[in-house]
């Protein structure tokens, strides 16, 4: 919209009606026996568009632009079956790879929907909730599945509709996905009692899967898988009843799932590889003849003709299915292509992840011999490989993931005297394998964990922490073995550095509890060097391993707002949004913590403050608040000076600063006393509060501080009421209002002024609640 005017929206809204009016082609043109709906633009330049604008048209157009994409789908539901089974065609509502015909138009038009009700609920948080509430309540699961994707991406804002999604209905494989991506996000802010309720209806949901002719084992392994689907989204996230209840599940099945948020999950990639020989055929041969054929099969490049990545996953199958048939054999393997090296670790890998086969001696010897057999190593001495034979990193990532799984817990790590081969695979891997490219990406944590080399290091740090863990069950710490064990590898990985090894620069910074944990006094001494300000590349990786990391520790916070790294990290280009709004919770924590002051002129938060970025101070302010529960007296005496301050730099008149001002006012959530400087303090910001989609929480605590200072809660509605009238949280603002009402007197009076806006705006059931109220406290009075 060039001019935000009525005309021109209706003109907006037209134009959308005309681009998406949908023409319906025989069924000889579609998919199966259904007619295939057809836009008037090409579906290329349709996805091309809706990607560019349909944001805009939910924070331009509102409900009326939502509403012509949410007709448009419904048609195709009404004269198709897809909106029975969403699920096989849309697995998720965001865009994915598992989603089938990105570029056909149903599915162009759900990323347009989706796309457009982000941006309504951005712009109108309260208005689209109640059209989050009608999509919930209306029986096209395609739109329901909307609906909770948009409340997941803004919890925040819409925290009051989830409660009523904890229910078995929305725990079906309809809503598995979505449901799944809005515990995951929100758990970690559920009550005692939200929790209490999300695990009765885990447990209603696990019951069902329960066949009553199966064995009681069998009926506890399904009632077990169905359970931690739902509890795996919840798991590491501060609850530790969840926690424990997916322990107790786990063990009976033995196995984490895979892809828990899916039905059905379709793995990407060489899809359609053919195997020569079926499963059954390759274990009923003798072992001799299987191993000949891998050491000869080739391909021979036919179309549609059998692959050795095809002969290699069915080698997997094989392994995973008859297990004790390779048990001896594993050595008359190598030297076989590296495609059938790595799925056989592969399917090893996965059936100590499913508990259900031990055969770590002979296999880690494999890996072994592997890594030492003549040619293996581009740079090797002996033989070298044969044109196409396959890259080595494969064989190395599947050897790391296999170490990674044998010692990353002490529940399900293999036994300790296979430490020392762990030991020299780690070490000759390392000393051989080469890094990846880090240049120019934002993205290093993503590089380092899925290179070779990256999952490499990960496993030493598995390997060492399982050493620390044995040496502190024994009773004498684990000082020694990291001194003389450990140390060495750690140190040969940071003179490294100086040379590349950004995997371990990267994952130094990402591991930064477990290094700690290990030996504090090396992990701080090592700080500068990874952190090397002369080295930019290694600095960004770090910096970006270090904003995954969820818990501050003082130490390493003071030396990296020291020497400036914070600073010059939220201003660099390589770090993203996401941590950067990490490292700004950090500062938020060690200001709470009394580390950072006010008024300590060279402190990272007074650099915050000077900076005046809107993004980072409200995102300060939003982090803060939530840590609200439990904490509103110890942290009020740092709070109320931090929300004195920034108002008082606020300016009124710029719009930036008039979002600080409403997020201010989420603050209030830990005030008991509404005197003079408080309320003053939140009327700067009442009246842009809904600027922020915050009015629930200003509503939410009014609410709380009605009773003791209801004047003040009068004052600060009619301020709210300047601008915008809040409906969301009814029960709170009928209560809040009918106790204004009740004080009597002027209260009264201010309680009339407020009704008064509200019905000029046309809110109804304020109107009910002040008819309600004179009856009950004035018999005699009328309306008329």
């Amino acid at each position: 919209l060039v001019t935000d005017t009525d005309a021109s929206r209706e003109l907006a809204v037209a134009l959308l009606r005309e681009m998406t009016f949908l023409t319906w082609l025989p069924a000889r043109w579609g998919a199966g026996d259904e007619p295939e709906p057809v836009l008037q633009v090409d579906d290329f330049w349709a996805k091309e568009v809706f990607s560019a604008y349909a944001t805009s048209v939910g924070e331009k157009l509102e409900a009326a632009g939502v509403d012509v994409l949410k007709e448009r789908l419904i048609e195709i539901f009404d004269v198709t079956k897809k909106g029975q089974f969403s699920t096989t065609w849309r697995p998720a509502v965001e865009d994915h790879e598992q989603n089938k015909g990105a570029d056909k138009v149903p599915s162009v038009l759900i990323s347009a929907f989706r796309d457009a009700l982000l941006g309504f609920a951005d712009r109108r948080a309260v208005a689209a909730s109640d059209y989050l509430q009608g999509l919930i309540g209306s029986d096209i699961v395609v739109l329901q599945r909307v609906a909770i994707f948009v409340i997941g991406t803004f919890r925040a804002q819409f925290q009051h509709l989830i409660p009523q999604l904890i229910d078995p209905k929305w725990f079906s494989y309809q809503y598995q996905h979505e449901m799944y991506g809005l515990l995951e996000v929100s758990v970690a802010d559920f009550s005692d009692d939200e929790i209490k309720d999300l695990i009765e209806v885990i447990h209603e949901r696990a019951a069902e899967r329960k066949g009553a002719d199966e064995s009681v084992e069998m009926q506890e392994k399904r009632e077990a898988y169905e359970a931690l689907r739902w509890l795996s989204a919840g798991k590491d996230r501060g609850s530790k009843t969840i926690d424990d209840l997916y322990a107790t599940y786990r063990s009976i099945t033995g196995a984490d799932l895979e892809h828990p948020s899916f039905s059905s999950y379709v793995d990407s990639g060489w899809i359609g590889d053919q195997s020569p020989y079926t499963v059954e055929d390759l274990l009923s041969r003798e072992f001799s003849e299987f191993a000949k054929i891998l050491h000869s099969f080739k391909e021979s490049g036919a179309w549609k003709s059998p692959t050795r990545r095809g002969l290699a996953l069915a080698v997997k199958d094989a392994v995973k299915s008859r297990p004790e048939y390779f048990q001896g054999n594993l050595m008359s393997l190598i030297g076989t292509h590296h495609d059938y090296t790595s799925q056989i670790i592969d399917g090893y890998r996965d059936l100590w992840n499913d508990c259900l086969y031990d055969n770590w001696r002979e296999l880690l010897e494999f890996c072994h011999v592997t890594l030492k057999s003549d040619g293996f190593w581009p740079d090797g001495e002996g033989v070298k490989p044969e044109p196409l034979l396959g890259a080595h990193g494969s064989v190395v990532g599947s050897i790391a993931d296999l170490v990674r799984t044998g010692t990353a817990s002490d529940e399900t790590a293999y036994d300790g005297s296979h430490l020392p081969t762990t030991r020299e695979i780690l070490v000759l891997a390392l000393e051989k394998q080469e890094s990846a490219d880090f240049s120019g990406n934002r993205d290093a944590v993503s590089v380092a964990i899925n290179s070779p080399r990256g999952k490499c290091i990960e496993a030493l740090f598995n390997f060492a922490l399982r050493l620390c863990r044995i040496a502190d069950a024994g009773g004498d710490g684990h000082k020694s073995v990291w001194e003389n064990e450990l140390r060495p590898h750690f140190d040969e990985q940071m003179e490294l550095l100086d040379s590349g090894n950004l995997e371990f620069a990267t994952l130094y910074a990402n591991y930064l509890p477990n290094l700690l944990f290990m030996n504090w006094a090396w992990t701080i001494d090592g700080l500068p060097t990874v952190f090397s300000g002369e080295d930019h590349e290694r600095w960004a990786c770090a910096m970006q391993g270090y904003t995954f990391v969820n818990q501050v520790y003082t130490d390493v916070y003071t030396f990296l707002r020291d020497d400036g790294h914070i600073l010059k990290a939220l201003d660099s280009e390589v770090i993203e949004s996401r941590g950067k709004n990490k490292l700004i919770q950090n500062i938020a924590i060690e200001y709470l913590r009394g580390g950072e002051q006010l008024t300590d002129a060279n402190g990272l938060l007074r650099a915050v403050l000077d900076r005046w970025q809107d993004d980072e101070l409200r995102e300060l302010i939003w982090f803060i608040w939530t840590l609200r529960d439990g904490k509103r007296q110890e942290y009020l005496p740092k709070v109320l000076p931090l929300w004195t301050e920034i108002a008082r730099r606020a300016d009124g008149d710029a719009k930036n600063d008039q979002r600080i001002l409403a997020r201010l006012c989420s603050l209030s959530a830990f005030i008991d006393e509404l005197d003079v400087k408080v309320k003053n303090l939140i009327l700067r910001g009442a009246r842009y509060v809904e600027r922020e989609h915050d009015s629930y929480i200003l509503v939410e605590q009014l609410r709380r501080l009605v009773d003791e200072y209801p004047n003040q809660v009068a004052d600060i509605y009619l301020v709210m009421l300047e601008e915008f009238a809040p409906t969301y949280q009814k029960e709170n603002i009928e209560q809040t209002l009918a106790a204004i009402y009740k004080s009597g007197g002027v209260l009264r009076q201010k309680a009339n002024q407020i009704f008064d806006k509200y019905v000029e705006r046309g809110v109804e059931f304020v109107m009910e609640l002040r008819i309600k109220l004179a009856q009950e406290n004035s018999p005699a009075y009328s309306l008329s």
